[in-house]
């Protein structure tokens, strides 16, 4: 199943917050690197997104890639 560019892909789970993660990128997800219920560190690379024939997509470049957003304190 093909799947498109920001639907989710995964959720995360903190002390603080529940989040469902959207794919960055359009394609199949070809291979998962860290199994369910493993606490990783940011920026780590927790699956791989193909294309249908299983060949890797082509990485957001800086342009497309979406800007980090920065968490706020409710006061």
């Amino acid at each position: 199943m093909t799947g498109a560019a920001d639907e989710p892909l995964f959720e995360i789970s903190t002390d603080k917050v529940d989040a469902e993660i959207p794919s960055p990128a359009s394609g199949v997800l070809t291979e998962v690197k860290i199994a369910e219920g493993n606490t990783v560190q940011i920026n780590t690379v927790v699956g791989v997104i193909g294309d249908a024939d299983g060949q890797p997509a082509a990485a957001p470049s800086e342009a497309e890639a979406p800007a980090a957003e920065t968490p706020t304190k409710n006061r």
